[in-house]
């Protein structure tokens, strides 16, 4: 459960550090530990995805 969501987690504190991951945080209301515990479902990867490309304004490689 979650892999998706912590793989997001791990992209973006590649791109943009600990800030970037800590607006991702903040914009999803999750957790990198706590995503682990959410299945990975259509609207909340959308939602993950979405932030992601906010904040580095690139696409997501993981993105279907």
């Amino acid at each position: 459960m979650g892999k998706q969501l912590t793989e997001i987690y791990a992209f973006i504190q590649k791109e943009g550090g600990l800030r970037a991951r800590m607006r991702l945080t903040v914009m999803t209301g999750r957790t990198s530990q706590k995503a682990l515990a959410f299945r990975d479902t259509e609207e909340l990867s959308a939602k993950f995805y979405a932030s992601y490309r906010e904040i580095t304004f690139k696409e997501c490689s993981l993105e279907p």
